[in-house]
Order: structure tokens, then C-alpha cells, then sequence
């Protein structure tokens, strides 16, 4: 009897939200039904919900043994970036969510939900953000800073603001927060059997930290919680995560193992830059998402996370404050990459900077013949959070296909092609070039600028037949969509 698909319901339409999700269920033969991108979420443009809602209600019906994926996010708001600038009050939120929920059958299990904090960017750009944030992002960062530090209204910031937007910006947040927290009783009425809140964008303070807290505080509280909710950085990875969770669980009682290690070692404690924690706690609690075991040893593990760390501070491409990565830590993991290649299954998360990798790491890698195209998985792209939840997910679907003799591995190497063109070539390299040199994105330069990188990591992976193709998504130059 053919195993059930699984139903997913994606963040958004961008590429790192969709396209990975059907890269990552190609690598294992895995059967998925996903809304069509015309249905979902794109920037500020929320889905049509009404129609993405036939969709779900039809597809819910067909597959009654299927287990759920679906972003709590879509159902309320209609996408991540969408729910950032939305007007509808609590009650009609609340409503849409009921709605879903009602159309799954008891046998649609497990049902896994994610569902994000609203971010707090420290910057002035109102691209992803309500119109005042062009000019108050930066004050508004500080006001909620200083809000978390303190417990009361900064006086002296909010005043160098309108008022109506302090209010409205306040007023996001409770709303936003009061959803969430209804959210822990779906896991208790048998709605969901398991909960993700994601933080992405965050610094060390902020509301959206105290709101996070909040929330860890009620699940660790409530003993009918345990096990079935974690708070965690990112959001864009986490619908591949659960993919990856998903599988484990459905088809085996074997617990994944993993075993990170950090170069230099004492990376692991560098604060992540947009994750407002140390790296290692990034990783940990990405590992617990996925429902694996950290192991302290290679040796027992069944994935090893290898993780090119910040020395003692994170650079970032996109602020124009790159990193330079640690000689001497670079040769050991290239050592250990060597090392432990033929032996396990190894992946790669690469977080010297935020916003892409670290170019040298990759080049020293091919001059120094590491076999990079057997890597079970890579991440390297925008938060460290988005980087290592990939580089997980990525990994562990690909442990679970090995050890069972079902790897597409041309699936394998071109995701691992995709990762690499993006990651590493256009957010560490091309990028800067672009924003420096044109006012607008040019798909066609941009084809010419990749060529070259393509040609040779079309070598390096033996993927000679495929033919890249490269597109600005969402018209701007922050990322790309590569087609293979």
C-alpha cells in the first residue's frame, strides 16, 4: 500500500519556502500536495484565503491519512510578511484558523503547526514592514529594547515618535501576541500534535524576546505541554524541518543522532547575528525541532553538523561588515570534512556572516579536493537560524534515504547545487556587485555574472546535463530563485 502524501501548507510562495520543501521531498521519493503558488502568500500580497481554503478542504478530503505541515501564519494572515502589515482584527484571525482546523478529519495525524513572532528589524525599511517603519524602524527597535530592559515606556524615545505610531506598533504586537498564546490550546483540544514558534530577525532584547520567554515560561508550566511546543529562531526553514521531523517519525522508532562540531570550538558561543543567541543554542534547539538527539561523539551519530563559526564576532554581507573566517579553523574542518565523509553522513552550515557564505571556506575546499559533492546537506544563507534549520533538514532527509536505499541522489546533488549557486556565489559574492554597480535587478546580467560559478559547480557535482537558470523573484536584489 503507497504511503499517504503529506499535506503542506507553506509560509509563502518565495523560493526558500516552496521550491526547498519539493527539493528536499525529491531526495527521498517522498510523495507531498502543496497549494499552487498562485494560492499563497508573496511579500505583502497575502494569499486569497478564501480560494487557498477550497484547496485545503479539497486536498484535506482526498488524503484523510496524510500527516499536516502547515504554517499557522498563512492560515490567520494569508503569509509570513503578510501578517506584518495586517489590519483584521483578533476575532476574524481567530476564525480563519478555526475554519482550517474544522476541515481535517481525526485521521490526518500527526498535525504539525509553526507560527511566527512578529520580528522587530533594527533598520529603516518599510519593504517588509508597516509604511512608518521607512522612517521609525530604528526607534522603534530601541523603544521595544529598552521596553524589555526596563518594564516601562521609555519616555524619552517614544517621544520621537507620533503617537499613532507607537500605538499601532504596540498594538500589532498584543494582537499578534494573543494569537500565539491561543495557539498552546490547540495542542491541548487535539488540533495540533506539535507546535513551533519562530523568531526570526531578533537581537538579545526586544518585545519580541520578552514575548518569546512569555511563552516558554507557559509551556514549561503546563505538563500537558511537554514535548509538544519549542520557541526557536528562524522561520523560513521551518516548514523543510518539519518535513524532515515528519518522516523520521512516520516511518521509523529510531531517534536521528547528531553530533555539531563548532570551528573554532569556541564559535558555538558567538552571539548568532539575528538570532540573538550563541550559536550553539541556535543548533540545539534546531536539533530538538527535528526531534533528534545531540551526541557528543561522531562516532554515535547517524549526522554530523559540520559548523564554520564566527571567531568572536558574526559579519554580515548585507551590512557590508563581511567576516574573515579562522585559517586554522577552516583546515580543521576541512580535515574533518575529509575525515568523516566516507564514514557518515556530513553536512555543512556555514555562519561566519549572516546574508551568505563565507567564500573562502568553499574555495579552500575545492583546492583542497574535498569531496564536497557527497555532502548530505548545506546551508549558508540569511539568518543563521534560516542556515543551520537547512543544513539540518537537508541532512537528516538525506540520512533517512540512505539508511533506507531510497536517495535520489541527482536530487541530492541538485539541491546541493541550488544551496551552493545561492549561498555561497550570489549572497557572498555576486550580490554586493549588483547593488553597487545597477539600480535595478537585471536578470539578464545576473545570468551572465552566475555562468561562470555554474559551470563549475556543475562540474564539481556531475551535473553537466543541468542547465541553471536564474531569476529575481521578488523583483529586488535580496535573493534569487535558481531553476535547475
Amino acid at each position: 500500500m503507497p504511503e499517504p502524501p503529506f499535506i503542506i501548507l507553506p509560509l509563502d510562495a518565495r523560493p526558500v519556502c516552496y521550491d526547498q520543501v519539493e527539493d528536499l521531498a525529491a531526495i527521498a521519493g517522498l510523495s507531498i500536495l502543496m497549494p499552487p503558488r498562485s494560492l499563497l502568500g508573496y511579500l505583502k500580497q497575502p494569499a486569497p484565503l478564501a480560494e487557498l481554503l477550497d484547496w485545503w478542504t479539497d486536498t484535506a478530503a482526498q488524503s484523510p491519512q496524510s500527516a499536516i505541515i502547515a504554517s499557522l501564519d498563512t492560515m490567520a494572515y494569508g503569509g509570513l510578511i503578510a501578517g506584518r502589515v495586517n489590519e483584521d482584527p483578533l476575532e476574524l484571525l481567530e476564525f480563519r484558523v478555526e475554519t482550517f482546523f474544522k476541515k481535517l478529519e481525526k485521521t490526518h495525524r500527526p498535525r504539525y503547526g509553526f507560527s511566527s513572532i512578529l520580528r522587530i528589524p533594527h533598520y529603516n525599511n518599510a519593504e517588509e514592514e508597516p509604511d512608518y517603519w521607512a522612517e521609525y524602524g530604528v526607534q522603534l527597535y530601541r523603544l521595544s529594547e529598552a521596553m524589555h530592559q526596563t518594564g516601562v515606556m521609555p519616555v524619552g524615545i517614544a517621544e520621537t515618535m507620533p503617537r499613532d505610531v507607537v500605538e499601532d506598533f504596540l498594538k500589532r504586537r498584543e494582537k499578534n501576541f494573543r494569537l500565539n498564546f491561543e495557539f498552546l490550546h490547540r495542542l491541548t483540544d487535539g488540533s495540533l500534535d506539535f507546535l513551533i514558534y519562530c523568531q526570526d530577525d531578533t537581537g538579545p532584547y526586544g518585545l519580541n524576546v520578552q514575548e518569546a520567554e512569555t511563552l516558554q515560561t507557559a509551556i514549561a508550566d503546563d505538563p500537558d505541554l511537554d514535548g509538544k511546543a519549542l520557541v526557536q529562531t528562524g522561520a523560513d526553514e521551518v516548514a523543510s524541518l518539519m518535513l524532515a521531523k515528519a518522516l523520521w517519525h512516520r516511518t521509523t522508532d529510531a531517534t536521528l543522532t547528531i553530533c555539531p562540531l563548532y570551528y573554532p570550538a569556541s564559535g558555538k558561543d558567538c552571539i548568532a547575528k539575528f538570532d540573538g543567541m550563541p550559536v550553539g543554542e541556535v543548533v540545539s534547539r534546531h536539533i530538538r525541532s527535528l526531534g533528534a538527539q545531540q551526541v557528543a561523539a561522531p562516532e554515535d551519530a547517524d549526522l554530523v553538523l559540520l559548523v564554520n563559526a564566527p571567531t568572536d564576532k558574526m559579519g554580515d554581507h548585507c551590512g557590508g561588515e563581511p567576516a574573515q573566517s579562522n585559517p586554522v579553523a577552516v583546515n580543521a574542518l576541512l580535515d574533518d570534512m575529509k575525515r568523516w565523509l566516507p564514514r557518515k553522513n556530513v553536512s555543512l552550515a556555514d555562519v561566519v556572516n549572516a546574508n551568505g557564505a563565507d567564500a573562502w571556506l568553499m574555495q579552500q575546499a575545492i583546492a583542497n579536493a574535498c569531496p564536497v559533492v557527497d555532502l548530505a546537506g548545506y546551508g549558508a544563507w540569511n539568518t543563521p537560524g534560516n542556515a543551520i534549520g537547512t543544513a539540518l533538514a537537508f541532512g537528516a532527509i538525506v540520512t533517512w534515504a540512505r539508511q533506507r536505499k531510497r536517495l535520489n541522489d541527482d536530487a541530492r546533488r541538485r539541491l546541493l547545487m541550488k544551496r551552493l549557486l545561492d549561498d555561497w556565489l550570489y549572497q557572498a559574492e555576486i550580490r554586493t556587485r549588483l547593488r553597487s554597480q545597477y539600480d535595478q535587478p537585471e536578470e539578464t546580467i545576473l545570468n551572465d555574472l552566475m555562468r561562470p560559478g555554474a559551470e563549475m559547480l556543475r562540474q564539481l557535482l556531475h551535473l553537466q546535463a543541468v542547465e541553471p537558470r536564474f531569476t529575481f523573484p521578488c523583483a529586488r536584489f535580496f535573493e534569487i530563485a535558481v531553476a535547475l
